[in-house]
């Protein structure tokens, strides 16, 4: 089996879509393979905790949806949008630095399309804004994941009484939300863009 075929069997896609199947066009093998080993491992811990402590039915949906999957959907993201950023920013570089060599050489033709391309480049790169969409992904990936290894890890401040634990977890998500929503629209206010409608 190939490293293609291998990637999304190993990374979990839920009916939810919360995450998505990651291929190399996204990652590279060596990263998917680690991504999808951890993300394994900390949905065995979650189903182990949730057997242990056996919460409601909908305490049990919510750990998986408003964590696990909100995690990984995040974490897809920002690696997702690292590539697309890199790509284009390179393309740019590449381009921009080919066009004056490409004027002085007297290739006016390639001299036009290495410049339309450069342009473009920075058109793309100025309305997608995919580096500063993997600063905010990455950056609430990695607060949902800190805060979800604390609680299964039961590390401060999940490191006292079990019953009121989970209260303070699912609240604490929501804080991580919030402030996920709060980073995108400030964003895009700077930018002059719409408000996140999540």
């Amino acid at each position: 089996m190939d490293d293609e075929e291998a990637v999304p069997t190993a990374v979990d896609q839920r009916a939810s879509g919360g995450w998505r199947r990651t291929t190399r066009r996204h990652l590279s093998s060596r990263e998917a393979s680690w991504l999808a080993g951890t993300w394994n491992a900390w949905e065995e811990r979650l189903e182990e905790w949730i057997a242990e402590h056996n919460p409601p039915p909908e305490d049990a949906i919510a750990l998986r949806m408003l964590w696990l999957e909100e995690a990984k959907h995040y974490d897809w993201l920002w690696r997702r949008y690292r590539v697309y950023h890199r790509l284009l920013r390179v393309t740019l570089i590449v381009a921009g630095v080919l066009t004056p060599l490409l004027v002085q050489a007297g290739a006016t033709t390639l001299a036009t399309v290495s410049g339309a391309i450069t342009g473009v480049s920075a058109g793309l790169d100025g309305f997608f804004n995919w580096g500063e969409r993997v600063q905010t992904q990455r950056r609430t990936a990695d607060r949902l994941k800190d805060e979800g290894t604390a609680f299964l890890t039961k590390q401060k401040p999940y490191d006292a009484d079990d019953s009121a634990n989970l209260e303070l977890f699912k609240n604490q998500l929501a804080v991580i939300t919030k402030g996920h929503r709060r980073d995108y629209d400030v964003a895009r206010a700077e930018r002059g863009g719409l408000k996140h409608a999540g």
